[in-house]
């Protein structure tokens, strides 16, 4: 009931305009749908036409009452490919709410060709990035305990949140947020709190809060989604860190309504719409250490 009550409040089930984040949450769903029909094999025009009929008036909503941002740059410019992918197809006097966009288009600024829309990737790109990266780079990583005595950088909490923003979200509503603490008061009244890190909690140098709002979501099928999305930029965190040689370990947060109360009078600036996900412990590997060996074992069907 403590979490029904909780998604019912916040999340964007009885509709996108109750606050901004809801709107946004809208819109992005929306636009990431123009996206789509421009990325799929052999694109066709008026592909996802539909989509317009609710993405135009709700980005409208938003300019008129919050401005220009980031948010309705990417929109603007998921409706600029699409504008252009069609008129070039069929002409721009064709194009499914040609007016409406063209009007957007012009009046507001848009993220240039490329980072909205669609991107050109080719197979040389990747193979490049990924060529140095084996499978000992995921059969190294485990969780780690122990740290050594260096400070852990802004540039490394840097790369390794960089990282965390590359995960897949629904429908691209990454939204997910990560609150990052070193010094030492903090992060021992927090893993007090988080209550699991009996016997090595004193010696974690850095420590990441994971969460996710309620807004970007709604309907009862996308109750759970929070969860979901939240745990693949929690992973991508972990690996991020990993990429650094950055120890960590995931610390869960599978709380009763109690603890999870407390956590949150204990950072006011966290929402009760957010959804909490993990806390992750981290810092630099000592020149040697022991982790759990953890033997992965299929479980009988």
């Amino acid at each position: 009931m403590y979490d029904f009550r909780r998604f019912l409040a916040y999340s964007s089930t009885r509709g996108p305009f109750r606050s901004r984040a809801n709107l946004a949450a809208r819109i992005t769903e929306r636009y990431h749908g123009l996206e789509k029909s421009l990325a799929i094999p052999d694109p066709q025009p008026r592909h996802s036409a539909d989509v317009l009929t609710s993405l135009i008036p709700l980005l409208g909503s938003y300019l008129g009452s919050y401005g220009e941002d980031e948010l309705t740059a990417a929109a603007i410019g998921a409706l600029r490919a699409y504008h252009d992918f069609n008129a070039e197809q069929i002409g721009a006097d064709e194009v499914p709410f040609g007016p409406q966009i063209r009007e957007l288009i012009e009046n507001h600024r848009s993220n240039p060709s490329g980072v909205s829309g669609v991107r050109r990737l080719s197979r040389e790109e990747v193979d490049h990035a990924v060529g140095a990266v084996d499978p000992k780079f995921f059969s190294t990583r485990h969780t780690v305990r122990v740290y050594g005595s260096e400070p852990v950088t802004d540039q490394e909490v840097e790369t390794a949140v960089a990282a965390a923003r590359c995960a897949p979200a629904v429908c691209n509503r990454e939204f997910s947020m990560i609150r990052i603490w070193r010094d030492r008061a903090t992060i021992d009244r927090l893993l007090k709190i988080q209550g699991g890190t009996r016997g090595f909690g004193d010696g974690i140098p850095a420590l990441a809060l994971i969460t996710v709002p309620l807004r970007s979501y709604w309907n009862a099928e996308e109750r759970h989604q929070a969860w979901v999305d939240g745990g693949m930029v929690a992973m991508s965190f972990l690996l991020g860190l990993h990429s650094q040689s950055l120890g960590a370990v995931a610390l869960n947060w599978s709380k009763a309504p109690e603890r999870d109360r407390a956590l949150r009078r204990a950072l006011p600036d966290v929402g009760v719409d957010e959804a909490i996900i993990m806390f992750v412990g981290f810092g630099h590997l000592p020149e040697h250490l022991d982790v759990a060996a953890s033997p992965r074992i299929m479980l009988p069907r």
